[in-house]
């Protein structure tokens, strides 16, 4: 029996291959702080790998922080150092991709700048305490 290794088989295959490789498997909202876009480690096996797999894996990369909903459900303060960390590993470019950020503490305002726009996002409950309501202000520069 014929031995195939990736290099082998044809490269309609090998691109699938590449495609599951960069595929994230995190579902629904992703916190934050454990974002793990696709790892470029394939990238490094060889020359030929990289060279066929590159467009795949910076496609997914972007789909990653693009098409993905993140969640922040703690204050700053509370943040372990390992959890700022990781948040300031993060390259703006792909912060700037985000589409939808979560923010679930009740007891702060936060605010957000994305392409010249400034939103501060204050949470309030209403007069009972049963509804969550957060008011937005926006402001562009300019």
């Amino acid at each position: 029996m014929a031995q195939h290794t990736l290099q082998t088989i044809p490269a309609e295959l090998r691109n699938n291959i590449y495609e599951l490789a960069f595929t994230s498997d995190q579902e629904g909202p992703i916190e934050f702080c454990k974002a793990a876009p696709p790892s470029n480690a394939l990238l490094l096996a060889c020359k030929q790998i990289h060279n066929e797999a590159v467009q795949i894996y910076r496609a997914a990369y972007h789909r990653y922080w693009s098409t993905s909903e993140f969640v922040i459900d703690i204050l700053e303060s509370d943040l372990t150092d390992d959890e700022k960390a990781a948040i300031r590993r993060i390259h703006p470019q792909d912060v700037e991709r985000i589409p939808s950020l979560i923010l679930t503490n009740h007891t702060a305002a936060w605010r957000l700048e994305n392409n010249g726009r400034t939103e501060v996002m204050t949470p309030r409950f209403d007069e009972d305490n049963h509804e969550l309501y957060v008011v937005v202000k926006t402001r562009t520069r300019g």
